[in-house]
């Protein structure tokens, strides 16, 4: 999205900011009732790096989010909504196990136990081809020990038998938990229109108290759901909440969306809920 993305509905428009319009930006980020349920509420000093930021969002080819003002007919401005979205969604199958591998903090650590027991084992394979061959040039036939005596001998006395093999069982970890996060990316890719996993955006919207109970969250959310379905390519949208916060719970129930996560009553665990392009259609195209 950039600075001339201007969204409409019947009675809203949800347009960008611009530098004069400040004071509503810190009204909001400042008001605890508003804030009660998002987090704590910014100072002036906070709100202007906020704004800031948020500014130059407008500007970027790939914007992690993009945060614009609701104004309704009367061009009277009445809260703000913001749209979220992670460009990493799109990766390839490669790419999302190399950045998953990273996460994790395994990458390189597996990559150095795979040398140590590669090292290890090209030990073993030179002790059989030294046994194998005094097995040849014995008088009876026979090496003093039998190969697998002397590669047990060998390990015991370098004390690295069991050791290796704990080491091949982390690998062995490791690499069923890449499978199945090769699995699930390349569940995604196949039912991805483009080939790659879907791409997901998360909104979310606060509304100046003088303008609730007015069904503006709902049409709010409504148009920017269409537009972000329509014209933007997005396959899901996601909305989080606070368990608590019965308003937005009831503003994603009426617009037909699918709960994701289950209420937790606690201040750290949200509620998540989801809507599809394809649901989107099915109910209001």
């Amino acid at each position: 999205m950039n600075k001339r993305i201007v969204i409409e509905s019947k009675n809203l428009c949800f347009c960008p900011f611009q530098e004069k319009d400040f004071d509503l930006f810190y009204e909001i980020y400042s008001d605890k009732k508003l804030m009660k349920y998002v987090n704590k509420p910014l100072d002036r000093e906070q709100a202007e790096l906020f704004f800031k930021k948020t500014l130059k969002q407008y500007t970027l080819k790939k914007p992690k989010y993009f945060i614009g003002q609701i104004i309704d007919k009367q061009n009277k401005k009445i809260g703000l909504a913001g749209i979220f979205w992670n460009h990493e969604d799109a990766r390839s199958l490669s790419e999302n196990r190399n950045r998953n591998e990273g996460k994790l903090g395994l990458g390189l650590f597996s990559a150095f136990l795979r040398r140590i027991v590669a090292l290890f084992d090209e030990k073993k394979r030179k002790i059989a081809q030294i046994q194998l061959f005094c097995n040849r040039f014995s008088i009876l036939g026979q090496a003093p020990r039998s190969l697998s005596e002397n590669r047990n001998r060998n390990e015991g006395e370098l004390d690295l038998g069991r050791f290796f093999a704990f080491l091949r069982r982390i690998v062995a970890l490791f690499d069923e938990k890449k499978r199945k996060m090769a699995q699930i990316q390349l569940f995604c890719n196949r039912f991805s229109i483009l080939g790659q996993a879907p791409r997901t955006a998360e909104v979310g919207a606060m509304l100046l108290a003088n303008n609730s109970n007015k069904g503006y969250g709902s049409e709010v959310f409504k148009a920017i759901m269409k537009e972000l379905f329509t014209n933007r390519g997005i396959d899901q949208v996601v909305y989080c909440h606070h368990p608590q916060n019965t308003a937005a719970h009831n503003i994603c129930q009426s617009l037909g969306c699918q709960i994701m996560e289950k209420n937790n009553q606690t201040k750290k665990t949200l509620t998540t809920w989801s809507m599809s392009n394809k649901d989107f259609r099915k109910l209001y195209c």
